[in-house]
């Protein structure tokens, strides 16, 4: 069973190997998006990175304190929300 630590991440979550490559891309990917730079591809590419981030990181079906629980479940629900927006483009 995984929990949530002090800092609020899920134990499942694995940090990066290389953090400032991750956020490279995923600064790389949104602008992309945003500057409308291959805007379809841009925007599968940004959720393929979230979809496998959001469920790995805000896991709280596993969690048991209520407050934990909610507090991962809205920012799963952001995620979700933002990655349902990336679809709505054209």
């Amino acid at each position: 069973m995984t929990g949530v630590t002090k800092e609020g991440t899920s134990e499942a979550w694995q940090q990066p190997s290389s953090p400032a490559t991750g956020r490279a891309h995923l600064i790389g990917r949104q602008s992309a998006v945003s500057e409308g730079i291959a805007p379809q591809t841009s925007a599968f590419l940004l959720a393929g990175s979230l979809v496998p981030t959001t469920i790995a990181g805000h896991g709280f079906w596993d969690i048991e304190d209520p407050a934990a629980r909610k507090m991962q479940r809205v920012q799963f629900l952001k995620n979700a929300t933002m990655v349902g927006g990336l679809g709505n483009g054209d």
